[in-house]
């Protein structure tokens, strides 16, 4: 396989490991909630649905092995869709949700900060004692994996085998990229104006830091699908006559090319809905989201 990039780029490639899951019921595809609904105005509030795809769980669960975070994975097939919930409400009607996923893709800065990180965890490891419940102490039968792993933006967002920072600046328990690029990047002395550069006019910095780490920064694409089940006519009269169902599924199908995802973890975010229909029982759905990873280059 090739070594990562130090930017992001499309290579040719020949294999595919296809992952499917609902996202926030399925391993490794977790989110904040297991089902959607829509919206009463259309425009979902921040944080009714936050997913976190971890494609190294999935994979390691997949495959029989466990698969690091240290590593970029090289995805070219991405399909959202949307799936019946079968509980105490009949799925007679309809849903439209649209949303953005986003990934980091390995610059040389974030490649850097994770390593620092990694590294952090290894230095600590001289002072501990055998028997600690971390993974990066020297346990007795050395059997826990000390592969550094981190969430994306806060605690619990990966929720399985996640690695605690151990120091008061990082907020939280654990590390996520999020907080990892910041504080490198504060380290790094990492922002136009420490590095002397003008912030306006001619010649100014058209960046805000080195390591690019909020969510505005990650790579990021609009996704939008539909399903609707079989629905009486438009005036909602029982006169016998329905409109056949359908589904839209939305596809990012990159062909022979790949996006680079840094620790093989994408964040999805709904971002709106058809609006409420008066009168009508909302129906739940899950997001269905399938995933196919070409492989993946350690560092």
């Amino acid at each position: 396989m090739s070594k990562a990039h130090p930017d992001c780029a499309f290579v040719m490639s020949s294999t595919i490991h296809l992952v499917s899951g609902r996202l926030g019921t399925t391993a490794g595809f977790n989110a904040n909630t297991n089902a959607v609904t829509e919206d009463n105005d259309g425009e979902l509030a921040a944080g009714y649905f936050d997913g976190y795809v971890d494609l190294t769980h999935i994979l390691s669960y997949k495959l029989g092995k466990q698969l690091s975070q240290m590593a970029t994975y090289r995805v070219s097939y991405i399909q959202m869709d949307l799936r019946n919930v079968n509980n105490v409400l009949d799925n007679d009607t309809s849903l439209t949700i649209g949303g953005v996923t986003r990934w980091y893709c390995p610059t040389k800065h974030r490649v850097d900060a994770l390593q620092f990180a990694r590294q952090y965890k290894r230095n600590m490891r001289l002072g501990d004692q055998a028997g600690s419940s971390d993974p990066f102490t020297p346990w007795q039968n050395d059997t826990h994996y000390q592969g550094i792993r981190f969430n994306w933006s806060g605690d619990d967002d990966i929720g399985t085998g996640q690695t605690t920072d151990d120091t008061a600046v990082l907020a939280g328990t654990n590390f996520s990229l999020k907080e990892v690029f910041e504080h490198y990047n504060d380290a790094l002395g990492g922002t136009p104006g420490n590095e002397g550069r003008p912030t306006s006019g001619e010649g100014q910095a058209l960046w805000n830091t080195r390591t690019a780490g909020t969510e505005d920064d990650a790579e990021a694409y609009y996704w939008v699908t539909t399903f609707q089940n079989r629905m009486p006519t438009a005036d909602f009269v029982d006169d016998g006559e329905t409109h056949m169902s359908f589904s839209n599924i939305h596809t990012l199908d990159l062909g022979q090319r790949h996006i680079e995802v840094l620790g093989g973890l994408l964040y999805v975010e709904g971002v709106h809905t058809n609006t409420d229909t008066a009168g009508i029982a909302e129906d739940e759905y899950y997001i269905q989201m399938t995933i196919g990873v070409e492989g993946w280059s350690e560092f």
